[in-house]
């Protein structure tokens, strides 16, 4: 069934993109600009706490960007979330990533690292320094290890992993048809036996088993969400959010291809491992794609060009 934006939902799409117009977010952060100037030469170490209601792709994102700004400048600084969307009040990155100790340092107050995120961090990061940071920051640790093996039933990678972003995603991106993933991952299903799938929207679930009946489909969802609901914003505990956006996010890519609509989640496959190749079935690069989400698609630009001169 081909799926359209309801009048509800096209009101939302034009309150957002109000809502997230380069004006209003110029306007948001102006109460920063003073905070951040005190923090211009610290006296120590800082800590800065993501704990805005955001994906956990976005904070990963965000994480990533602080630490480049902060390497770059030199300055002594640590990244943590208490986002309320995975936490109950401590740091969710030091559950599931290997951290050298307790996080400490002078707090940078939220306004301060508005500021920083939209005015002074780099908006992008080049993926080779990217991927370097991403595997010295974060590292899986024992539990997530485990919770990986035990999701994935060994550590076998998958033949192909799939990820299918709908709910709000059309804000961004636009509304998704299955047949354009279904169609975009034929041939790779054609030879696969596991495949690991990932996705927010129940029915596309259910079709892809269905078209595909032999194919051993794998997939790692902690609860039921009502029909249209982002799953980070969803009654889903805390724990059990941030357990599934990671635990999703790493079996993505342990595949050698992963098919997939444009997201957060499945952005940072190319992080997590190098090698795999990704096909993204909507593609939209300008000045507001995020990191890495435009890394990843100028990525397969450049191996899609890389084919055509070789061919």
């Amino acid at each position: 069934m081909a799926r359209r934006l309801t009048a509800v939902q096209w009101v939302r799409l034009i309150a957002n993109g109000i809502r997230h117009s380069e004006i209003a977010r110029s306007i948001k952060v102006l109460p920063g600009f003073f905070p951040y100037r005190r923090l211009r030469q610290p006296a120590g170490p800082l800590l800065i706490d993501i704990e805005t209601r955001m994906g956990m792709g976005a904070i990963l994102s965000l994480a990533l960007r602080l630490h480049n700004w902060a390497a770059h400048l030199r300055i002594d600084a640590e990244v943590i979330s208490t986002s309320p969307l995975y936490s109950e009040g401590a740091d969710v990155l030091a559950r599931f990533f290997e951290r050298p100790g307790a996080a400490s340092g002078h707090r940078v107050s939220s306004l301060a690292r508005e500021w920083i995120y939209r005015n002074e961090a780099p908006v992008h990061v080049p993926l080779s320094e990217a991927v370097d940071l991403f595997a010295r920051l974060f590292k899986p640790n024992a539990y997530l290890l485990a919770l990986l093996d035990q999701a994935a039933g060994g550590k076998e990678p998958f033949d192909l992993s799939i990820h299918f972003r709908a709910t709000d995603k059309y804000f961004e991106t636009g509304l998704v048809q299955d047949e354009q993933l279904l169609a975009a991952a034929e041939s790779y299903l054609a030879n696969a036996s596991r495949v690991f799938l990932a996705t927010d929207d129940a029915a596309f679930a259910r079709a892809i088993r269905q078209r595909w009946p032999n194919v051993s489909f794998t997939s790692y969802d902690l609860g039921e969400v009502a029909e249209g609901t982002p799953r980070h914003f969803s009654t889903l505990r805390a724990d059990d959010k941030a357990r599934e956006a990671l635990v999703n996010m790493f079996l993505l890519a342990r595949a050698p291809v992963c098919v997939r609509t444009m997201s957060y989640m499945s952005s940072f496959v190319p992080l997590i491992n190098a090698d795999i190749k990704t096909v993204t079935v909507n593609r939209r690069i300008d000045h507001l794609t995020p990191f890495p989400e435009r890394q990843l698609l100028e990525r397969e630009d450049q191996a899609g060009a890389l084919s055509s001169s070789t061919a």
